[in-house]
């Protein structure tokens, strides 16, 4: 009798111990489907950001000028908490173009609506070259503020640490493309630039061109000027190019910049300047900037968009259209792309002079809810 107890409670012991493995071996097996489930809907959630990306390229490719979700936006439709987007859901092949059924609106949608279907395939679709990059309607960093963007700001040791573009280098041309919809007959530009490490003064010149094409134009009109630091306003050294009557006379300031002070000068009304009068309307303007003999700190910014506002980082007349905003030299195209509760953000920018395409960087990669 004690041998038959034995053998129930070893039975007992066996039966608990193989039901443990076999719990363990069962979790971790739902573990790994789970897991595996995850990964598998990672990879949709990237192939549809990557097919929005695509998209915007396709767009870039037939139109430079193109911007989702309207040629005619607000910057707080196109970035922050409350950005408006294009959204494709590729499982039935719909386009949803604004936040309502209207037809014919490209007002785009607000990102954070939720997505219709969590076993859908969808991308949100967000394309654009406003000013900076990072985001603000000018060209430069606003590192004073409330001031807004002016001298100090390229003074700053900190200028352009960030986003190095912004020090333009001896020879380096850095160009504009301005449509006709930044209406500069009544809003013109304002020119900054400073010259770190200039040890003659007489050197701190840029050369400035516009090429303008207007419907009115058989041929589309070039025009350049030499844009020289010169605080005594007296004739400069023929042998910079040309006479001294090639040379703007742009208000100046010296200003500390660290332990030494460098030249730098402000221009306002730039094209007016070089065109001789306010550009025409309907004109498409391709600005470039030079610097000849030394790098520079270039800033640059529509009249209205100069003044810095508290609680937007910028004037407020500029949280408007085109009419305001800086296009940058820089086209920027963001897709997130959603499936089964993934989403992932792919971003990819156009260099706007050369066509070239940087790299996608998954900068966003998250799981969770989509719907």
């Amino acid at each position: 009798m004690k041998k038959q107890g034995s053998a129930i409670l070893i039975a007992i012991l066996l039966v608990t111990a193989i039901g443990a493995l076999a719990f363990s071996f069962g979790k971790i097996l739902l573990y790994d489907i789970a897991n595996a489930g995850i990964y598998e809907n990672g990879v949709g959630s990237y192939y549809s950001a990557e097919s929005g990306v695509e998209e915007g390229m396709l767009r870039y490719r037939d139109n430079q000028m193109t911007e989702v979700p309207s040629q005619s936006f607000s910057l707080s439709s196109k970035i922050g908490a409350n950005g408006k987007v294009f959204r494709s859901d590729l499982t039935n092949k719909i386009i949803q173009t604004s936040d309502t059924n209207t037809p014919n609106d490209y007002s785009g949608m607000s990102k954070t609506t939720l997505v219709s279907s969590n076993v859908n395939q969808y991308y949100d679709l967000r394309m654009g070259y406003v000013g900076s990059s990072d985001n603000q309607p000018f060209w430069g960093n606003d590192l004073d503020s409330p001031s807004g963007l002016d001298l100090n700001d390229l003074g700053d040791s900190n200028y352009g640490s960030t986003t190095p573009s912004l020090n333009v280098g001896q020879d380096q041309v850095i160009k504009f493309t301005i449509p006709p919809s930044l209406n500069l007959s009544s809003n013109d530009l304002l020119l900054f630039a400073a010259f770190p490490g200039i040890a003659d003064i007489n050197k701190a010149i840029l050369k400035v061109s516009a090429v303008v094409e207007n419907p009115t134009l058989l041929t589309p009109t070039q025009y350049e000027e030499m844009i020289a630091y010169n605080p005594d306003g007296a004739a400069l050294p023929g042998n910079l190019g040309g006479s001294s009557s090639d040379y703007a006379r742009p208000t100046f300031t010296t200003f500390v910049g660290g332990a030494a002070s460098m030249p730098a000068l402000s221009v306002s009304g730039l094209l007016t300047q070089l065109l001789g009068s306010p550009p025409q309307l309907n004109s498409t303007i391709e600005l470039s900037i030079r610097p000849l003999y030394n790098n520079a700190r270039i800033g640059l910014t529509t009249t209205n968009c100069q003044t810095f506002n508290s609680s937007i980082g910028y004037n407020s007349s500029c949280d408007g259209t085109d009419s305001t905003v800086l296009p940058g030299p820089i086209t920027k195209i963001i897709s997130s792309g959603y499936y089964m509760g993934s989403v992932k953000t792919l971003e990819s920018d156009i260099d706007r002079q050369s066509g070239t395409t940087y790299d996608l960087f998954d900068y966003v990669i998250y799981n969770g809810s989509a719907n």
